[in-house]
């Protein structure tokens, strides 16, 4: 599918050829129309979910709006179940632990205790399946593959001390 940037891009081009030139900076109108999407975006989305949930579907894109819908429904149907909650709760405190994270980058000569090479190595094991999924558009069945890692991230945080004096070593965690 042609995603939303391809689309304004596209629509750019059109407008760029038709007359003597844009007058604002392409990259700012690119920016506005992305943020004018967005928010319609999140818009529809509201039919389907709640504010948490949106934010969280549209932190990792909406260029194909289809899949964001299919993420969105997914979600709010996983939360949805009660025996899904407490693996949310555990995805919440990863999500929070990653905004505070310096990299993205992940050196497993750095851990320390078991816990995070249980928890990277479950990673491993579940990333493939996930990213399997997510191109086959089963998301639904993607947010299962991840609810593989509940038991590791739960071990994670019990054992690893993340809040660490160690600088090197928390710029990991």
């Amino acid at each position: 599918p042609i995603g939303l940037k391809r689309l304004i891009a596209i629509a750019l081009d059109v407008l760029e050829e038709e007359r003597s030139g844009l007058k604002r900076n392409r990259k700012e109108i690119e920016a506005d129309l992305l943020h004018f999407f967005s928010l319609r975006v999140k818009k529809m989305l509201d039919e389907v979910s709640t504010y948490d949930r949106i934010e969280a579907v549209m932190s990792v894109g909406f260029d194909d709006v289809a899949s964001t819908w299919r993420r969105a429904q997914a979600l709010h149907q996983y939360a949805a179940d009660a025996q899904h909650a407490q693996g949310l709760e555990s995805f919440i405190r990863v999500g929070n632990l990653a905004d505070k994270a310096e990299s993205s980058q992940v050196d497993p000569q750095l851990f320390v205790e078991e816990a995070e090479r249980k928890l990277h190595a479950t990673w491993i094991a579940v990333h493939a399946d996930y990213e399997r999924l997510l191109a086959n558009q089963q998301e639904a069945d993607a947010l299962v593959a991840l609810a593989g890692l509940k038991e590791a991230i739960n071990r994670f945080f019990d054992e690893v001390m993340v809040m660490s004096e160690n600088k090197i070593g928390r710029a990991h965690v």
